[in-house]
């Protein structure tokens, strides 16, 4: 349509400089048909100055205006390219959002999967775990039970005397289980930098939710003595014993942990700031 309008333009142009040329020639004609036409060239002359004259600045005037219109058309073109340009970049940056919003969505479909699969499997397994005529989370508070007789006194013990004393209870379990719970919180933290912190917090309630007070306070040990402590910087960053109950645990076991794994348990807190008060000055007396 553009295109059109253009030729019909310059079209018009070109008509307005044919009309100037045979306007001057009728003048001429209407002015001169009754006079004899002269030999002399010098008359000759004078006529040519005159269509010259007068040509001259009409042809240069209507070539600078079609050379003005040429430009604002250029111009026109330019600015009309322009926008195209930048509502071609306008649709590709949308087109990329919706891609990257596409992505995230899709991955964090695959989270969620791999997620509740593996806290499905966690709890399946839990259920299946049996000491004597005591199943699921019964059986691991009998376990638990156990763990608390042999462990008379309620003294510090290093992390190697804690792993013999488990290996000696009686009735003694691989606890192969928690390897899942480890699991699932290597997930959370391989896709830290895809999940926003309250998605994060939201998962790790979906998991404590589901964990009875034997099962949380068997992970505590178990993460010490099972895994050799490789993944005690886990519930150390996601301060997972937050809920643990502090009667469950013997006072000088908290050592064995960073402050960070209780949260903002402020009776854990309390107790591990005082038994660090009590190390410190143990060693001020040995000195």
């Amino acid at each position: 349509m553009k295109k059109d309008n253009t030729l019909f333009n310059l079209g018009l142009l070109f008509s307005a400089a044919i009309i100037f040329v045979l306007g001057i020639f009728a003048f001429y004609i209407d002015t001169f048909s009754n006079k004899v036409i002269t030999k002399d060239t010098q008359s000759f002359a004078f006529f040519g100055d005159f269509i010259g004259g007068t040509l001259n600045p009409i042809l240069a005037f209507l070539a600078f205006l079609a050379l003005l219109y040429t430009i604002k058309i250029q111009s026109d073109e330019l600015s009309a390219t322009r926008e195209e340009l930048a509502k071609s970049a306008k649709a590709q940056e949308e087109q990329s959002t919706s891609l990257e919003l596409q992505n995230k969505a899709t991955s964090l479909q695959i989270f969620e999967s791999t997620f509740f699969q593996l806290l499905k499997l966690h709890n399946e397994v839990i259920n299946k775990f049996f000491i004597g005529r005591y199943s699921g989370d019964e059986a691991l508070a009998e376990y638990l039970g156990d763990f608390y007789t042999s462990r008379i006194n309620n003294t510090y013990l290093t992390e190697e005397e804690l792993k013999i004393l488990f290996n000696n209870i009686k009735r003694k379990k691989s606890f192969k289980f928690f390897r899942t719970l480890i699991s699932i919180l290597i997930l959370i933290y391989d896709n830290r930098n895809k999940l926003e912190y309250k998605q994060i917090q939201n998962y790790l309630f979906i998991i404590q939710s589901q964990i009875s007070d034997a099962e949380l306070v068997l992970f505590y040990y178990y993460v010490i003595i099972r895994e050799n402590g490789k993944f005690k910087f886990l519930v150390e960053k996601y301060s997972f014993f937050e809920k643990i109950k502090i009667e469950k645990l013997s006072f000088y076991d908290l050592v064995y942990y960073d402050i960070s794994a209780f949260g903002k348990n402020q009776k854990i807190i309390d107790k591990y700031n005082e038994l660090k008060e009590k190390s410190t000055s143990a060693k001020a007396e040995d000195l």
